[in-house]
């Protein structure tokens, strides 16, 4: 890479950007509408008229009747009967042969 010579840098260096100024709108002046006055009107107060108070008839009311819900049958499963094994019952051993001593073989 070439070095640049120093007043290449300086001129570098100078081209800075210029911050851009923004321009003001300028607000427009609304214009006020002068409001007419309206003249009240009086009003009449009217009589209220009693009225008169009806009486209420008490409405029977209806008993619903309940729907009888129908229960579903389940279906019974079968239980599979288990075979009972039989134990064998144990032998009981020989004093001698708990001692782990075998006629013939004396060795062991």
């Amino acid at each position: 890479m070439e070095r640049e010579s120093p007043s290449r840098r300086k001129q570098k260096r100078k081209k800075k950007k210029k911050k851009k100024k923004k321009k003001k709108k300028k607000k427009k002046k609304k214009k006020k509408k002068k409001k007419k006055k309206k003249k009240k009107k009086k009003k009449k107060k009217k009589k209220k008229k009693k009225k008169k108070k009806k009486k209420k008839k008490k409405k029977k009311k209806k008993k619903k009747k309940k729907k009888k819900k129908k229960k579903k049958k389940k279906k019974k499963k079968k239980k599979k009967k288990k075979k009972k094994k039989k134990k064998k019952k144990k032998k009981q051993r020989t004093p001698h042969k708990r001692a782990g001593i075998i006629e013939g073989h004396e060795g062991r």
